[in-house]
């Protein structure tokens, strides 16, 4: 049967081009500088990470999608995790250093993905576990320092998530071992119903809170200003 568009559209795929399309609109908002609900696409991204590979198998599926599967999930991982949050990071520090910063960030990020793209594709050099830090654990180091000086100072975070950044990048490239853990498992641990109903719903209304007051006071500016 002859197919009239190109890839694969599996779950595990979707779940994927989901994580892309929350992380193009997390991009979108901070341009808008609503940072706090970017921060929370970059999250999302995050999750969306964790379950599509576990998602994927779930089922049998041909080694064509098998290959498809894993270069759609490093284009995604460029994206979510290489662009976003260094594009981020430059709107929230104004400056040519952070620039710098974010450019080595976004090039150690690219180097580890087609490093380990290159050990995917032999069989025999796969490692055990992880050379340094995947580039997935930004969707947790990044916003738990945001949402920590967000509450402490908001105007440390210009100054101080450059840093985070770089120390972020050099962790991307170094060469240690680390034992690989389930990430799913481990979200799912850290996701309870405790966390869900005293800590993120909370935050959910906080931000939510943050949209409607931020709306209502760019209105109540325009009103005045005519």
């Amino acid at each position: 049967m002859k197919k009239y568009i190109i890839g694969f559209y599996r779950k595990c795929d979707l779940l994927t081009m989901f994580s892309i399309c929350t992380a193009f609109l997390g991009l979108m908002l901070a341009l808008a500088s609503h940072y706090t609900i970017a921060i929370v696409c970059l999250m999302i991204c995050g999750i969306c990470d964790a379950f599509d590979g576990k998602l994927a198998r779930k089922y049998k599926y041909s080694k064509k999608q098998q290959i498809y599967g894993q270069q759609l999930d490093s284009l995604s991982d460029a994206f979510c995790f290489g662009a976003f949050p260094a594009l981020l990071t430059c709107l929230l520090s104004n400056k040519i250093s952070t620039y710098f910063i974010a450019t080595i960030y976004l090039l150690c990020g690219i180097v580890r993905l087609a490093y380990f793209n290159m050990l995917a594709s032999d069989d025999n050099t796969k490692p055990k576990g992880f050379i340094g830090i995947p580039i997935t654990t930004v969707a947790i180091t990044y916003p738990i320092f945001f949402l920590l000086l967000r509450f402490i100072n908001f105007e440390l975070i210009p100054k101080v998530l450059p840093f985070i950044l770089l120390l972020q990048a050099i962790s991307f490239i170094i060469n240690i071992k680390i034992p690989k853990y389930d990430f799913t498992k481990i979200i799912s641990k850290i996701l309870n119903k405790y966390v869900i109903n005293y800590i993120l719903f909370p935050m959910i209304l906080i931000v939510l809170g943050n949209i409607f007051f931020a709306s209502n006071y760019t209105n109540f500016q325009g009103i005045i200003n005519e």
